[in-house]
Formats: structure tokens, sequence, C-alpha cells
């Protein structure tokens, strides 16, 4: 009986190990990235997700006094006056908190349903929506020479962002 299972394990084995012997095989095929680089083509970087990159890393993750300073140090490399600089940093503080809180409520329903999709299209499209009502808040409070300001800083800001796709 041992010789039986030991030469039927054997030729199973070797039934396995021929070519095309396994037909359920899978092939992945997985998307190839694109890499939109900003040196050479600031111009292919969307204006929204060039914003909300800059919102993102300008903006302090913390309440520490060096998040603060960098938060400033960014700010005044726009170079726009100092109400200006004082109305853009209070309603980017203001784009942070919010932008924490839908980042951890999608998170959070993560780790609430395992294994689960969640649904990333929507919480693509509340990022949008917030960086879309913080530039028009922007564009609201500030001078109007701010706000051209603001938004040349961003353009030049492009030609430092790289934007990696997948199709």
């Amino acid at each position: 009986m041992a010789k039986r299972s030991i030469l039927l394990l054997t030729v199973l084995a070797g039934l396995l190990s021929l070519p095309g012997a396994v037909s359920a095989q899978t092939t992945h095929s997985h998307p190839k990235p694109t890499v939109i680089d900003g040196r050479n083509t600031p111009e292919l970087i969307p204006d929204l997700t060039a914003y909300r990159l800059f919102f993102i890393a300008v903006t302090p993750k913390d309440d520490t006094s060096e998040e603060f300073t960098k938060e400033d140090i960014h700010l005044a490399g726009i170079g726009l006056g100092f109400s200006d600089t004082v109305a853009v940093k209070n309603i980017l503080d203001d784009f942070r908190k919010q932008y924490d809180n839908m980042v951890n409520e999608y998170n959070g329903g993560l780790r609430q349903h395992p294994g689960s999709q969640a649904d990333y299209n929507a919480f693509s499209a509340q990022v949008e929506a917030l960086v879309t009502k913080t530039l028009k808040k922007i564009e609201a409070t500030v001078s109007e020479d701010g706000a051209n300001q603001f938004h040349a800083h961003i353009q030049h800001e492009k030609k430092g962002m790289q934007l990696v796709t997948v199709q």
C-alpha cells in the first residue's frame, strides 16, 4: 500500500511538471503606469491635482510648531501681502481639517470591512469637491492681485510635481 501511494504521488508530480499539464493557469495583466513629469510637461498636470498636492504638502499634519513653520515658509514663498497670506493660511488650515476627516472616514470604512473595496471613486470626488471649494474660497477672500499671484505660484509649482496615472 505504501509503495502504491508513493508511486501515485510520483506519477502525479511528474504529470504536473509537464508543459501544459496544468490548464487552469491564470495570467495577470497589469496596466502600465504613465508618469507625467512636471519638469518637462507641467501643462499635463491638471490644475485641481496641482492645487490638491500643494494644499496637502503645505498644511500641517499635526499641531507642532515645526509643521506650522513649514507652512509659513511655503506661504511666504508665494509673495502675497500680509492680509492675503493670513487669509490663505486660515483657509488652508480649514481645508486640512476637512481633508483629514475625509481620509480618516475612508480608512475607517476599510478597517471595519477588511477585504472589501471601499468606494475610492466617491472618496476621490469628495476630495476634488473640497479642493474646488477651497480654491473658490481663496479667490473670494484674497485680493485680485493675491489670487493671480496664488494661481501663478501653483502653475510654477507644477514644474516640481510628478503624477503617476494607471489606466
